[in-house]
Parts: C-alpha cells; sequence; structure tokens
C-alpha cells in the first residue's frame, strides 16, 4: 500500500510539473508575442504577479492585448459613459465597449477597481472568441461553464469566483490556440493574418502552425485532382492534372509565410484560364490550364483551384484541387 501511495504521489508530481512547464512556457511565449506584459522590463513569474487577484481594468486591458489592439484603441480613443475608469484604461474600455466585448456594472460606474471574476473574464473571452449572447451561443450566468466545455480552463479554475493573474494569463494562453466560433481558424491565427502578431514568431513559439491553403478549405470535397505549378516565360502556369468545368473557377495563392487572397482576372496579381475545349455535345467548356500573372519571380507561392456555383460575389464553394506549390525560382 505505501508503494501504491508513493507511486500515486510521484504520477501528481510529475504531472504538475508538466502543467505548470507548459504555463510558463505559454506565459513567456505571450510576453514574446507582446501580448502580456509584466511589472519588470524584462520577463520574469516574478514579474506577472500571478497570485494576485486581477481588477476589472487589469482584465480589460489583458484582453485588449490579446486581441493586439492596444494601438488602435489609442488612437481611436471610443467614447464610453462611465465616471470610475482611470485614465491609463480609458481607451481600453472604450474600445471594448464599442465592440460589445464588455458592459458596466451600470450605465455610468464600471468597476474598473474592483475585483474581476472568473465569470466575467469568460464572458469577455468568449465574445473575443466571436461567441454572442444574443444569438443564444451561451448565457452570461453559464458563461464559466461555456469556457469550460470549449476548453478554456478545467473546472478547477470554474470553481473560482475570484480572478487571480494566474488564472487570466492561463485563459488567454489557451484562447490563443481556441478556434474562434464557426471558424477553423485560431485566435492566433487570425491576429497572425491581421498583422498583429509575427507569424514568424507565433510559429516559433508554438502558438500556430505552418498555414496551408488546404487548412483553409479542409472541409471542402477535394476532386478536382492535383496541380502543378511552373513558372516560365514571365507567368506561372497551374497544370491542371484532369480537365476543369471552366465556369465558377477561382484561384487562391499565399506566398510562403504571408495570408492567403484570392486571385482576381484583372489587376496586378491576376489568372486567366487556358484554352477552353468541349468534348462532347452538352455545351460544358473544361479547361487544362491557368496561366497567373504579376506574382514576383523570386519567391515561394500555393495555390488551390476552387470550383463554385458561381464567379459572382456571392458564391459557394463545391470542390477543390489539392494544394500545389511553386518554389523559389
Amino acid at each position: 500500500m505505501k508503494k501504491l501511495v508513493i507511486s500515486a504521489l510521484c504520477v501528481f508530481t510529475m504531472l504538475t510539473a508538466c502543467v505548470q512547464a507548459e504555463f510558463e512556457n505559454d506565459a513567456r511565449a505571450l510576453y514574446d508575442l507582446g501580448l502580456i506584459k509584466g511589472t519588470g522590463e524584462s520577463f520574469s513569474m516574478e514579474a506577472l504577479d500571478l497570485d494576485r487577484n486581477a481588477t476589472r481594468a487589469e482584465a480589460c486591458m489583458t484582453l485588449l492585448r490579446m486581441l493586439g489592439k492596444e494601438e488602435k484603441a489609442n488612437y481611436q480613443a471610443n467614447f464610453h459613459p462611465f465616471t470610475d475608469v482611470p485614465e491609463w484604461a480609458s481607451a481600453c474600455i472604450g474600445w471594448l465597449y464599442e465592440n460589445r466585448i464588455v458592459n458596466g456594472a451600470s450605465e455610468t460606474y464600471f468597476g474598473a477597481e474592483d475585483i474581476a471574476t472568473v465569470k466575467q473574464f469568460s464572458a469577455m473571452t468568449l465574445r473575443a472568441l466571436g461567441y454572442n449572447e444574443s444569438e443564444g451561443d451561451f448565457e452570461y450566468e453559464n458563461a464559466a461553464e461555456k469556457a469550460i466545455s470549449i476548453g478554456l480552463f478545467d473546472e478547477t479554475v470554474g470553481a473560482k469566483y475570484e480572478l487571480l493573474r494566474r488564472d487570466m494569463i492561463e485563459i488567454i494562453g489557451k484562447a490563443m490556440k481556441t478556434n474562434i466560433r464557426d471558424s477553423y481558424r485560431t485566435l492566433a491565427e487570425k491576429l497572425c493574418d491581421d498583422g498583429a502578431v509575427n507569424r514568424v514568431l507565433a510559429e516559433e513559439l508554438g502558438f500556430v502552425k505552418p498555414f496551408s491553403l488546404s487548412d483553409a478549405f479542409r472541409d471542402v470535397p477535394e476532386t478536382l485532382g492535383r496541380v502543378f505549378a511552373k513558372f516560365a516565360d514571365g507567368k506561372t502556369t497551374l497544370e491542371l492534372e484532369k480537365p476543369a468545368e471552366h465556369y465558377g473557377l477561382r484561384v487562391f495563392y499565399m506566398e510562403k509565410g504571408g495570408v492567403m487572397a484570392e486571385m482576381k482576372t484583372a489587376g496586378g496579381i491576376r489568372f486567366e484560364k487556358g484554352e477552353i475545349s468541349y468534348p462532347d455535345a452538352t455545351g460544358a467548356g473544361y479547361v487544362k490550364e491557368i496561366y497567373v500573372y504579376g506574382l514576383e519571380k523570386d519567391k515561394e507561392y500555393s495555390f488551390i483551384v476552387i470550383k463554385t456555383t458561381s464567379e459572382g460575389a456571392n458564391y459557394m464553394v463545391t470542390d477543390r484541387s489539392a494544394e500545389a506549390e511553386r518554389s523559389r525560382v
């Protein structure tokens, strides 16, 4: 029995050490990305003041930094009706209030220096991830339970009333790796796409995986076969493994380390369809090649060809090709 108890204690200690190591890694990564700040000029766990209760104003500022909107909030200086907000937090709370992420305790009292609660920070973080009470995604009173259900924290944190700074940083670390509502993108990926966070650094720190076009269309059937990309004579040629019906074809591309974009049929970066053939009497036309112009010669790109219901603004993606890559040339 003594051996069993000792073994159980060893396992518990190892698990606790692993959880603490993961927390410290995430905290350092958030600091390096500029999404949290401590009281010192360099990173240390002590400077994060982890075992102190967070005020509502501190929770708001931490959430604003998590969203990469601190600079924008200071520039916009949005109005808010609250009379108890300190000057250092005014722009922050104004931006969050304008974007319906925070509310006051009353019409004019925010409670900026009040201790934040786990329920309050849960609701704020859920809203930042795109969840909306008015659409029935969650109820404010059950915000902590909803946060647990999407993996923002466990029942231990959920059982607390007051929010520790340690809990706040843990929630932010988990939120960065959580998908935005009805999206395959995590919050960290969105911040990278918006330019608020350096993607290369975020990949190095483990907050985002290298992005591929296939990830963006992972729920779309891959029925168009493979695509081969090559560069010659000032243009990139996308050669389709099998002919595709030309109507409704769209082309998406991404520079390595960049963001996804759709190519148009006019402008600087554009595409045109190759020769259209009519193999049978149905009248449907098919193309085997797509020509792309305007991409830089010495950069790496990836491509996906999409079949949609329309070539207009409103369309539904129905089929896609495999992802093609054009290496540096």
